[in-house]
């Protein structure tokens, strides 16, 4: 679980941390409350982690596209493929070497056409 105050309604951020606008004794006053000095980067740890546990529901990564019961966790996982794609052809992605390491390892799948089309081979070479 990830504690976090939302850093712009507070008006404290890195920026601030890192130009000394705070004292060391407020900084660490923050720390120990769980401030979070990145708000993004745990939102990204929320989401892997409710990925984690639709695959503990669902058996796999594969988040429909429209998914009533968590429609931010269909669209953020639709999000990491389009950014995978912008790493893919060399365009800047928010989506880091790390991040991709970790989704492969959960079982993520980036490229969905690609492995519809490899299950689809199977298939037919089952046949």
């Amino acid at each position: 679980n990830y504690k976090k105050f939302n850093s712009q309604r507070i008006g404290q951020s890195d920026e601030y941390k890192i130009h000394g606008a705070l004292s060391p004794e407020r900084i660490q006053l923050l720390n120990e409350e769980g401030f979070s000095w990145d708000p993004r980067e745990d939102t990204w740890h929320i989401m892997f982690d409710q990925l984690m546990q639709y695959k503990s529901k669902h058996g796999d990564c594969l988040v429909p596209r429209k998914f009533p019961e968590n429609q931010s966790l269909a669209n953020w996982a639709k999000n990491q493929r389009e950014y995978f794609l912008r790493v893919k052809i060399g365009k800047p992605s928010p989506l880091t070497e790390s991040r991709i390491i970790q989704l492969s390892d959960a079982g993520f799948e980036f490229e969905l056409s690609k492995m519809k089309w490899e299950l689809r081979y199977d298939q037919l070479k089952e046949f």
